[in-house]
């Protein structure tokens, strides 16, 4: 799984062909099949693995802080993964947005995954006192995502900052002080 992983991230998951992942995992073909019955199948493991490592961290934000230091520790820690070499966005929209015979594995899972991580959005709103939380939950979700986006096209780490600005300016707008 981590050949896979590293391959789908690097060069996308329509470049890579099961035989790539075999060799780079050290394992013929016909075990990686053992494993996997067809890319689809290894494609759906790759993007499950990648939701549930990113709401791990979601839910592993600092207990101890309040919740609107959570929100703004999500854009920190967006801002630390942007400087790293290996960033190129998030891993689930960049294989939907490739298209082509996996959309069909990666619409359902990328959809849960932007739904769960806007759902800890909303609740962790709710949690600090905002009013109209599931406005802010869906308005942080906008500037989660469209940060990642323009990091990985534009390779602006600064681009993290000044989402969490724009965090800090809505929490506060809809009565979040503890942050």
């Amino acid at each position: 799984m981590a050949a896979a992983d590293a391959l789908f991230y690097e060069r996308g998951v329509a470049s890579v062909s099961l035989e790539a992942v075999a060799a780079a995992a050290g394992v013929t073909r016909r075990t990686l099949y053992y494993h996997f019955s067809s890319k689809d199948v290894l494609v759906a493991a790759y993007l499950e693995r990648r939701d549930r490592h990113s709401r791990a961290l979601l839910e592993r934000r600092a207990v101890d802080r309040p919740p609107g230091r959570k929100i703004l520790g999500v854009f920190e820690d967006l801002e630390r993964w942007f400087h790293t070499r290996e960033y190129r966005g998030c891993a689930l929209t960049n294989a939907l947005g490739e298209g082509g015979a996996t959309v069909v594995v990666t619409t359902p899972i990328t959809r849960r995954h932007k739904d769960a991580i806007r759902d800890w959005f909303v609740a962790t709103c709710e949690a600090a006192g905002a009013r109209e939380p599931a406005t802010v939950g869906e308005m942080l979700m906008l500037l989660f995502d469209g940060a990642q986006t323009s990091a990985a096209t534009r390779r602006d780490p600064g681009v993290a900052r000044h989402a969490r600005e724009a965090a800090t300016i809505l929490l506060r707008a809809h009565g979040v002080d503890e942050i």
